[in-house]
């Protein structure tokens, strides 16, 4: 389940954002695992940026996982992720706002 707070006695409207994947990669190499995705977006850069990141970070961290040569650390997938939609938020001007 899932709740929010948009505290409307401060601010009329929320920038805060989420997005659940389950499953998001249904059946790792080894047939054994399942991932899911649970993000919590802070919207201190704004509301603009809260919907990208909702809209598009479980995408790349997908791409990264499915990336990751067999081995590796599933925590590079997440770090190149995050460097990667920091890097698109920053083309779309979203450090201006």
């Amino acid at each position: 389940s899932m709740a929010s707070d948009p505290n409307e006695e401060f601010r009329p409207y929320m920038e805060d954002g989420h997005r659940i994947m389950d499953p998001l990669l249904g059946t790792a190499r080894n047939g054994e695992d399942c991932w899911g995705l649970y993000a919590v977006y802070d919207g201190h850069g704004g509301e603009k940026e809260t919907k990208y990141c909702e809209a598009k970070m479980h995408e790349v961290v997908l791409a990264e996982l499915r990336a990751l040569p067999p081995g590796k650390d599933p925590r590079e997938a997440l770090i190149n992720a995050f460097k990667k939609v920091d890097g698109q938020l920053a083309m779309l001007g979203a450090w201006n706002s």
